[in-house]
């Protein structure tokens, strides 16, 4: 009796043979029979017993874990974090399920995920580890598995899932370069395919079958693929274009140092969302066929289609990072996040001393997998960022909202509140984002003291289908700051501009001013900042910590808090030595359009204005309080007479001169 065949045990696919009978059956490899070779009963049993490996403590969780290889109502619950366990120890505490069905208390994986809130079916493994970790050799070991698993269905794969027997079912691994898949994820994977006993014991016996029907062999491995004819199955390395990693239909992709791939949404190759989503949406085929599968006849054991995805971090918001946020919010994700010495235990935290003596912000992030902010950061100490926050509030109270033209089509805007009135002309930046960047605005003053302060912000970010309405903008933002504030120049930093820029000088007499930064510009701007020049308002998020750990829900998190996401840029931008840019998906629009207002402070025309006014203000505030004095002593609490002999006293000094001009 063939493999294809011959009687399920209800045990691993319970209620099947009704369903597979209903098949019909490829007839072209049934004299194969490879009855003798069983499938491993559960992840740690195939790396023992059928790789000949023993995996790391950790690796032994990880694996077990995202296979759901464990029974929680027998196993020692003392025994979850298993970094410091020996195999013995492991084995004696940890009940492993046989072929999905714990053998001592009966309960399958299905009834299990039923009866444990904390237990699913897992479809994704996001690991985040430092360099050395093993991390590499853990994604070989779980794909081996999985080929395996495939290997040992009945009949061709795809078959079994509902598919086309034709339809060839895919393992891909992929990397920054080929030459990186090949070293780190394809070499340790075809390494077990070839060399293991039971593989090679296998494939001797399929292709002994095939030499004695007078066939070619079923199973071809090569350099660069391996393949299983009679299951129709294919692995093999390819490099990181999402054009061609688009279209097949795969039961693993998995991506190696995703975390270190730089290209932007424009880019075709190394960019890590496009690469990551082509090789995900090319698993759901599979993944809804095994979901059906176990519904309709009560499979507890059977594969599904599977994503690994492995990496060190080089940013807080990198590609890996960002899935590891994701994964908390979804229970088909498994993760886990540890540091070289927490997953490797050849290696203790003092064997990196050296390294963090050298560079402790690259050795964290290298080995304790912590990363920074930005992988290189234009302001890299946050002490000096939060020494300027004052506790003044952003001068701008405001709402976001969505609005709809007379044609139907839907914006996203902004209407202010409230404007606190800020008594001295200030500087007004503009950074006019449409669909993808946010549109943002600042206002800043100058202080006698040659120190440049952010008095206020706004930011409308676009939302997929609803861009911003310039429009709207103009009429309910920009115009009532420029009627209540004494601005007396705009800056503005995107060609898409242009209306806003005639429309305020036309209306308002204000001059506008169209400028891109250069990075020379930045440097004196970082100088400036670092040098305590600047000051910046209270942020709507006091605790400083909180504000750090926004970017793990940063799509939402800084909605209506454009202080603190300001705060936030400022650490995030990164400085590649030739431009300053944003660092992966976080914005940088608040951060340019000051940038814009500091860079004017110091234009020398500019500059003369804003001091002269800033000493008028400072003068003025000082009259006041000292008339307020006066005619408090002698009984004249009038604020009419208050006024007048304040507007006096103006009057007869020089520097009253210079407010009235400037009016």
């Amino acid at each position: 009796m063939n493999d294809r065949n011959r009687n399920l045990k209800p045990s691993p696919f319970k209620d099947l043979i009704g369903y597979l009978s209903d098949l019909k059956r490829s007839e072209v490899f049934d004299f194969l029979d490879t009855r003798d070779f069983k499938q491993a009963p559960n992840w740690l049993a195939f790396c023992l017993d059928h790789l000949g490996v023993e995996p790391f403590p950790r690796q032994i969780e990880v694996g077990i874990e995202f296979f759901m290889d464990k029974c929680p109502r027998c196993s020692n619950p003392k025994y979850n974090e298993l970094y410091d366990q020996n195999l013995g120890n492991i084995l004696d505490n940890v009940v492993l399920l046989h072929y999905g069905k714990c053998k001592k208390c009966g309960l399958n994986r299905n009834q299990i995920i039923k009866k444990y809130s904390n237990y699913y079916w897992r479809e994704e493994m996001v690991g985040v580890a430092g360099q050395r970790s093993g991390k590499s050799e853990l994604a070989a070991m779980c794909s081996s598995y999985v080929w395996q698993w495939y290997a040992k269905l009945p009949g061709i794969p795809s078959r079994f899932f509902g598919q086309l027997e034709t339809t060839k079912l895919h393992m891909t691994f992929t990397a920054i370069t080929v030459e990186q898949v090949r070293k780190d994820l394809w070499d340790p994977f075809t390494s077990y395919i070839s060399n293991s006993k039971w593989f090679k014991d296998y494939h001797k016996c399929l292709n002994d079958q095939c030499q004695k029907h007078g066939i070619e062999p079923v199973v071809k491995i090569m350099d660069t693929y391996i393949n299983y004819k009679h299951k129709n199955m294919r692995a093999a390395p390819e490099g990181p274009d999402k054009r061609k990693l688009r279209g097949p239909t795969r039961i693993l992709g998995a991506i190696d140092e995703l975390g270190w791939f730089t290209g932007d949404k424009r880019t075709i190759k190394i960019n890590p969302d496009e690469t990551y989503a082509a090789l995900n949406n090319s698993l759901k085929t599979l993944r809804a066929a095994s979901r059906r599968l176990r519904v309709k006849t009560g499979a507890y054991h059977i594969p599904t289609a599977y994503s690994i995805n492995i990496s060190s971090p080089s940013s807080a918001r990198d590609g890996i990072m960002r899935l590891l946020y994701k994964s908390r919010k979804i229970n088909s994700m498994y993760s886990f996040h540890f540091p070289t010495w927490e997953f490797n235990p050849t290696y203790k935290q003092s064997d990196f001393k050296d390294e963090f003596d050298k560079n402790p912000i690259e050795a964290k992030r290298d080995f304790g997998a912590l990363p920074p902010l930005s992988e290189s950061p234009f302001l890299s100490d946050s002490t000096s960022v939060k020494n300027l926050v004052q506790k003044r509030r952003n001068c701008l109270q405001y709402v976001v909202v969505e609005i709809k033209n007379k044609s139907g089509t839907r914006y996203v805007s902004a209407i202010l509140n409230k404007i606190r009135p800020v008594r001295k002309p200030m500087l007004l930046g503009l950074d006019a984002g449409y669909t993808k960047n946010a549109f943002a605005l600042t206002l800043a003053s100058y202080t006698s003291e040659g120190k440049i302060i952010l008095e206020g912000a706004c930011e409308i970010k676009p939302i997929p289908g609803r861009p911003v309405s310039f429009v709207h903008i103009y009429k309910k933002v920009i115009v009532p700051i420029l009627k209540t504030q004494r601005i007396i120049g705009v800056f503005v930093d995107r060609w898409q501009s242009i209306d806003i820029q005639q429309r305020i000088e036309d209306e308002f007499d204000i001059p506008c001013t169209r400028y891109s930064l250069k990075y020379g510009d930045f440097e004196v701007i970082r100088s400036l900042i670092l040098g305590e020049r600047t000051t910046f308002p209270k942020p709507e998020i006091e605790d400083w910590s909180t504000i750090l750990k926004g970017i793990e829900d940063y799509e939402e998190f800084f909605i209506g808090r454009p202080i603190s996401h300001f705060l936030l840029q400022l650490l995030t931008v990164q400085d590649t030595g030739r431009r300053v840019e944003k660092s992966g998906d976080i914005d940088d629009d608040i951060f340019r359009a000051f940038c814009l207002c500091i860079h004017f402070t110091q234009d020398d025309e500019y500059r003369q204005l804003l001091l002269t006014s800033a000493l008028a203000s400072e003068y003025e505030e000082k009259i006041t309080i000292g008339v307020c004095r006066k005619l408090s002593m002698a009984g004249m609490a009038d604020r009419g007479k208050t006024q007048m002999a304040k507007k006096n006293l103006i009057q007869k000094s020089s520097v009253g001169l210079a407010v009235r001009k400037l009016n």
